[in-house]
């Protein structure tokens, strides 16, 4: 699993971004979120690498940190 912290993220529009320190930022779609959760700015998540519909990189299996 990868972590990361999530830079942006437009619940009205399901999708955002995920900053991973230093590398380039990914994508994150709301299909991509486990348990429905709904992301904001700043939350500490989890995630695999996967691709969105367009074969791109994206974050995959999403879900929040607890602590």
């Amino acid at each position: 699993m990868e972590t990361g912290t999530v830079k942006v993220y437009f619940a009205d529009k399901g999708w955002g971004f995920i900053g991973r320190g230093g590398t380039t930022d990914l994508f994150v779609h709301s299909s991509g979120i486990i348990n429905g959760e709904v992301l904001a700015e700043g939350d500490e998540v989890e995630f695999k690498i996967g691709v969105d519909r367009n074969n791109r990189p994206a974050a995959v299996n999403v879900r929040k940190v607890e602590g």
